[in-house]
């Protein structure tokens, strides 16, 4: 019982990355249409992608072991995993600018 309860929030977690990761490809997507002179923003988010991308890849690959195979081994996915999330978060805070809009409203 508590095993099915482990699949049903492994199966929770990478459907609501994979949501997370569709919604960040339609805004990157906004993005590049409507603030295509922000190159800084706009490279941000394709890097916050990619390496989103990447994570959810290995951490599915991690936790359902597909490929039984020496090459893919749950130490290298899960290093893998560590990599892309370091990636994304200096994606987030250090890449992309902060908007201007709170500050706005605040004043």
């Amino acid at each position: 019982m508590d095993e099915m309860f482990g699949y049903a929030f492994v199966f929770l977690l990478i459907s609501g990355f994979s949501y997370g990761l569709i919604k960040q490809i339609q805004y990157t997507i906004h993005l590049r249409k409507v603030a295509s002179n922000d190159k800084r923003r706009l490279y941000g988010n394709y890097l916050y992608c990619f390496s989103f991308a990447g994570f959810l890849i290995y951490f599915t690959l991690n936790v359902t072991a597909i490929i039984p195979s020496t090459v893919v081994t749950s130490e290298s996915t899960g290093l893998a995993c560590f990599i892309f999330l370091i990636i994304l978060i200096i994606a987030k805070y250090k890449i992309i600018p902060k908007s201007l809009e709170p500050t706005i409203l605040l004043k």
